[in-house]
């Protein structure tokens, strides 16, 4: 039999009345000065532990008991089965140093899972978003971009065309039968600057075109943003920026939601840029043409260089964000392969 001390509470006043109470085949027999109760164990909630705190049991009807004896009601606990997964954490609270233990790996669980955890969901979701998801969007985001930054372009059409020749060589060589469309604007707030949407749409600035000193240049550039849609880099940044929540509604497929999100696409892209992972992997795919058409990788790392030295004032520039020029010109150079 299980006895111990408490004090009982009827529930309409807050008198404490001491009592004994014993847990007998399957009632709860309390006894005092002027108290006898009988109450069913199974009508009875034993409240889990806190720390060294006072032990509750609440009877029917409001009444409560409260015991200091908390051995003895532990084993009250452990003989009915009952609080089980509370009674470790009870044990727990009473030792600071399981509790500091707890909260370090708690840190460390956080910090991993923001370092590692994060970028690999979102790249899981980024190849798992269906094409009819990042075609609006792409448009979504180029609507606001034309808003805030760009303006219609003013090459001439049949300069345009040439670059529409080049690009469709850039694609038919590196984009893996991938959908792409190549969009010109002129930006007086991005300057010389080039970017990629997830649908497969790349935009070019006049300034850029007009910065690079050859086409074999621009077509590097370009080679570079299919990069970023064949890695689907953006859809990843936008993944990577709002976190579990965007990665909850792709596993539930709610599209409306991914869209929505998406609207961060144009801020992500001016203010963030890609990380420096993300613009290593795109200077690869650039390589890997530059190196096909037997150009080596020169052409990408001048105008790398050019753009760098142009964007050092307060242009904002989608292609020279991290890592630093320095440390890709570095990369790109260990890439290249000498010309056939």
């Amino acid at each position: 039999m299980i006895e111990f001390s408490a004090a009982y509470f009827d529930g309409k006043t807050s008198a404490a009345h001491p009592v004994r109470v014993s847990l007998e085949g399957s009632w709860l027999r309390i006894r005092g000065e002027g108290i006898a109760l009988e109450f069913g164990i199974n009508d009875c909630q034993i409240v889990p532990a806190l720390g060294r705190t006072r032990r509750v049991i609440r009877l029917p009807g409001g009444a409560k008991l409260e015991s200091e004896d908390l051995a003895a009601v532990a084993e009250l606990e452990r003989h009915l089965g009952r609080n089980l997964g509370m009674t470790l954490v009870g044990r727990l609270e009473e030792r600071w140093r399981w509790v500091i233990l707890a909260l370090v790996g708690l840190v460390l669980f956080t910090a991993a899972f923001l370092r590692w955890g994060i970028p690999a969901v979102a790249h899981w979701a980024a190849f798992v978003t269906p094409i009819e998801v990042m075609n609006p969007i792409s448009q979504q985001t180029l609507r606001v971009l034309d808003d805030r930054f760009l303006q219609p372009t003013q090459l001439s059409p049949s300069r345009q065309a040439e670059l529409q020749r080049l690009f469709a060589d850039v694609t038919q060589t590196i984009g893996q039968n991938h959908s792409y469309s190549l969009e010109f604007r002129q930006s007086d707030l991005l300057g010389a600057n080039a970017f990629a949407l997830p649908s497969g749409i790349i935009v070019l600035t006049d300034e850029l075109v007009k910065l690079a000193q050859s086409d074999r240049e621009i077509a590097g550039v370009m080679a570079h943003e299919v990069g970023h849609v064949l890695h689907r880099h953006s859809l990843q940044q936008i993944y990577r920026s709002v976190g579990v929540i965007l990665v909850i509604s792709v596993l539930l497929g709610d599209v409306t939601s991914v869209t929505s999100i998406g609207a961060s696409l144009p801020a992500v892209l001016v203010e963030s840029g890609y990380s420096r992972e993300f613009e290593y992997e795109a200077d690869a795919v650039a390589a890997e043409y530059l190196n096909r058409k037997g150009w080596g990788t020169k052409p990408l790392i001048e105008i790398l260089i050019r753009l760098s030295t142009k964007v050092g004032g307060s242009e904002r520039s989608l292609l020279s964000t991290h890592p630093a020029t320095e440390d890709r010109v570095r990369a790109l150079e260990k890439l290249a392969q000498p010309n056939r």
